[in-house]
């Protein structure tokens, strides 16, 4: 089989076979995916940062860095497992102080409804707070507000920076921080992970 990148002399006829063609489609793709690559935001790097994907059941278009709570998956384990466990798809609605404190996630990008985005679940990201003083250095989410998260003393995502001063500010979080729910929180539900049955379940949650 002869080499199927060997080169033309000038004044040759140009015959290009089946595999040398292949070769050079082969090549392009490849290029192309790199160059889509550098400097932009591969799914595989997100899902390392702490990117989701999330569907908008909120009712209403919403914007970049709008906060929605995680009501449920869109697809359960039970309807179709392989779906689930290769690629998970959350459930965001309106935030409800009663279930979403520790509950949510900040979209990366515009999401219409109904339509699937992704969202940061924990992690570093950029987001609107409103700070009720400007020595909190913990946020949570404000109930029935998507724009922004609301500042606390205990929370948990950990304000890493903000604008000076108080009301909405512009702040660098870090979801899931581990800092605990702000007093007074009321008990709440969560998705945990059961390796034995493998699937999720409820766990209950309360403040301390």
């Amino acid at each position: 089989m002869g080499d199927p990148l060997k080169k033309v002399q000038p004044g040759q006829p140009v015959r290009i076979p089946a595999r040398t063609f292949n070769t050079f489609i082969d090549a392009a793709q490849d290029y192309l995916q790199r160059r889509q690559n550098v400097g932009g935001d591969p799914l595989t790097t997100r899902l390392r940062s702490g990117i989701v994907l999330v569907e908008n059941a909120s009712g209403g278009d919403r914007a970049r860095f709008e906060i929605l709570g995680v009501d449920d998956v869109v697809i359960s384990q039970a309807d179709n497992a392989d779906e689930f466990y290769n690629r998970p798809v959350l459930s965001g609605i309106t935030p409800d102080t009663d279930v979403h404190a520790g509950r949510f996630v900040v979209l990366a990008e515009p999401i219409a409804s109904g339509k699937i985005g992704h969202a940061w679940a924990f992690g570093m990201c950029p987001v609107q707070v409103d700070m009720q003083d400007a020595d909190h250095t913990a946020c949570e989410i404000k109930d029935a507000t998507t724009a922004n998260l609301i500042s606390h003393t205990s929370g948990t995502a950990r304000i890493l920076t903000v604008e000076s001063g108080t009301g909405v500010k512009w702040a660098v979080v870090r979801i899931g921080a581990g800092g605990g729910l702000p007093d007074g929180t009321a008990t709440y539900q969560v998705l945990s992970w059961d390796n034995t049955d493998k699937a999720w379940g409820p766990d209950w949650v309360r403040a301390h």
